[in-house]
Formats: structure tokens, C-alpha cells, sequence
């Protein structure tokens, strides 16, 4: 049995290896996500779900980080919400296209434009409000449109490059699969991008997993033509 405190709420967990992540949706605290996947091993590449741990210096990502007995895990103090933004703020300098801010009202609150298919329902634009990010801070990185341009395959699969933020799901989902060739991660550093491995086609590297890969998809950069 593993006794933690989360938040100030006492977790108890009886499953092996479970992470902070599980154990806080046990508890009804969420902590957002976008790399994460039920099932498969995370790639800890969108550090959104970080949280802070008592006697611990650096944040954590939760999704790869196992309760453990008397641990006691912040998820939503200032020092951690900062941390998360930053992030945020980093995935929008490389976000391709026009982005537009609306204020609501007098506050700090505002709704983005995008132009994404997804709409409200694209995480990355959901937490981007949640979490108010400063577009202007990286505004000098974001990439034009003709960067990566859309491509569209017979399938009717949408693949638009300039709106990856490499969270590895899809990558993921096609190797838990065991689907042949599967999608792959190409590049180092912040030059790293998915692609289809021996000029195979995007939607055809995916095989029986492409709806699997598009509904995972947090953002607009995997849609199918026929939903929207």
C-alpha cells in the first residue's frame, strides 16, 4: 500500500507502479497532459503535467514519475503553473501560421484564433488559455505557414507538420502496435520532427492504427477529412 499526499488530499494507492499522474486522476486532481497515452510508455516530451515534490529540487513530469509511500506532490501552486506556461510558451514559438488573441473582459482571460480545424477542442489551445501564455515572448521563433505546408492523402488523412509538437503519441502508438514501418522521430535537438521512415507515405506508415493516431492527436497536425 502507498500512503502520498497530493495537494493536500491523502492518496491511497495499492497498485504497483502507479505514477503521481494516476494517482492524482484517482483522486479527481487533475494535471493536464498532451504527450501522455493511456497504456504506453510516455516519451516525457511536453513537460505540461510537471508538479513539484517535497525535499525535491527540480519538477517532475507525473506521467513517468511512481508514487512513492509519504511523498507529498504540488500540482497547482504558482511555481508550478509558471513552470507548465513556459512550456507552453515554447511549443507556440514554433507554431506555424497566424495566431490571434481576443481578450473576454478586463482581466488577463482571452481566447485564441488559430485557424486549427480542431478549434476548441485542440488541448494545446485549451491549456494556451487556461494557463493565459504570453504570445509575444518567442513571437520572433513562430515559423510562416509555407514553412510546412499541409498535405493531404488518399486516405483523406490531413497531416499538417507546422502544428506537430512532437508529444510522440502517434510514434508510440505505431510501435505499441507493432505496425510496419510505423512513424518515426527524425532530427536532434529543436530540430526534431516525426516522418514516415523509407519515403513511405504518412497515412500508410500509420496502417491499421491511423485512427487510433489521429484521435490521440492533441492538436490539428493529424486530422481526418470526412470529420471535419
Amino acid at each position: 500500500m502507498i500512503q502520498l499526499t497530493i495537494d493536500g488530499t491523502p492518496v491511497t494507492t495499492t497498485t504497483p507502479d502507479m505514477t503521481i499522474l494516476a494517482a492524482a486522476r484517482q483522486a479527481g486532481i487533475d494535471i493536464p497532459t498532451l504527450c501522455h497515452h493511456d497504456n504506453i510508455e510516455p516519451p516525457i516530451s511536453c513537460f505540461i503535467c510537471v508538479v513539484k515534490i517535497e525535499g525535491q529540487e527540480n519538477f517532475v513530469p507525473s506521467c513517468a514519475t511512481k508514487a512513492q509511500n509519504g511523498m507529498i506532490v504540488d500540482t497547482c501552486s504558482e511555481l508550478v503553473r509558471n513552470c507548465r506556461k513556459q512550456a507552453l510558451e515554447l511549443m507556440f514559438s514554433e507554431h506555424v501560421g497566424a495566431i490571434k488573441k481576443v481578450d473576454i473582459d478586463d482581466t488577463q482571460a482571452y481566447r485564441l484564433q488559430c485557424g486549427c480545424v480542431k478549434k476548441d477542442t485542440c488541448r494545446l489551445k485549451i491549456y494556451a488559455e487556461e494557463y493565459a501564455i504570453d504570445l509575444t515572448r518567442y513571437a520572433a521563433n513562430r515559423r510562416p505557414s509555407t514553412t510546412h505546408p499541409r498535405k493531404k492523402y488518399d486516405s483523406g488523412l490531413i497531416h499538417e507538420p507546422g502544428k506537430c509538437i512532437v508529444c510522440g503519441k502517434c510514434v508510440n502508438i505505431t510501435k505499441a502496435r507493432n505496425i510496419n514501418p510505423g512513424l518515426a522521430f527524425h532530427g536532434r535537438g529543436s530540430n526534431v520532427y516525426i516522418s514516415a521512415p523509407y519515403g513511405t507515405a504518412f497515412d500508410e506508415a500509420m496502417g491499421a492504427a491511423i485512427s487510433e493516431c489521429v484521435e490521440a492527436c492533441p492538436t490539428g497536425a493529424l486530422w481526418m477529412l470526412e470529420k471535419y
